[in-house]
């Protein structure tokens, strides 16, 4: 993957929550793909849901000859490619990569994914514990300025297999350091938050102010505005809380993962 996106793999942070599974890769200049897989839903069942979808909210839908169905949408340089693969949905967004990079990488699922069987909802319901390291509480609190203000929990946002997304570096160690969420497209957000972003690159001293590019995207997360930049972030000795500022953006954070 690293050689068609033309970076060097940072890091890879694999997900699975009920029934999405997910990784975020993060490369070099500042280049990102995320990854998300439905593993309830018939492939094209989810994926007609998310195309109808996109064409309502008036985005432009562009077919690929890719896996057994697939389409790309852009804005503002970001990428969303939608796909079916072997009858699986699947779908990769990728930050700052051309949207001919993110299709090569989608080439990469065609050959490497069975068969979709579809099973019974009792037969992948998860375990009441979930595995080590998963997500399983956010709270992301914006103070100020007071038109963000807000507090977005995991619950409230109500991620589901096909839409939104969530993600929490769980320890000071991580490199890069990552706390982000994107609520579902097509709805208002619990807040006036529709998306977040905090990375660190190059890793954090705890207890001490740290440079961090934090983004912050006011209204629904397919049409945000876009605030913030570069500021500081004050990550907690155990790697799940902490601070953040960025010009007059200012909140905090807590995660959860199960032990």
């Amino acid at each position: 993957m690293a050689g068609i996106v033309g970076s060097s793999l940072i890091t890879a942070v694999p997900l699975k929550s009920g029934f999405i599974l997910t990784c975020s890769y993060e490369f070099g200049d500042q280049k990102r793909i995320d990854f998300e897989m439905d593993l309830l839903n018939p492939g094209k069942e989810a994926y007609d849901r998310v195309i109808a979808s996109q064409a309502t909210l008036g985005a432009t839908v562009e077919p690929v000859n890719l896996g057994d169905v697939a389409a790309v949408t852009e804005r503002s340089g970001d990428v969303s490619l939608y796909m079916v693969v072997n009858g699986w949905y699947a779908v990769l967004y990728g930050y700052g990569i051309e949207w001919q990079t993110v299709i090569d990488i989608g080439r990469l699922l065609t050959d490497r994914v069975i068969a979709f069987t579809p099973a019974s909802l009792g037969d992948l319901v998860p375990t009441p514990v979930p595995q080590p390291g998963t997500l399983i509480g956010m709270e992301v609190m914006i103070e100020a300025p007071e038109e963000m203000a807000g507090v977005t929990t995991l619950e409230s946002l109500k991620i589901v297999s096909i839409a939104g997304f969530a993600m929490c570096s769980s320890t000071p160690l991580a490199d890069p350091f990552i706390v982000t969420f994107i609520a579902p497209p097509g709805q208002d957000p619990p807040t006036p938050v529709g998306s977040f972003s905090l990375v660190v690159n190059g890793g954090v001293t705890v207890n001490q102010p740290t440079p961090a590019r934090i983004d912050v995207g006011l209204g629904r997360s397919d049409a945000a505005e876009m605030r913030g930049g570069e500021g500081t972030v004050v990550v907690a000795v155990d790697g799940k809380s902490g601070t953040f500022e960025a010009g007059q953006i200012k909140g905090r954070w807590t995660c959860t993962v199960s032990e």
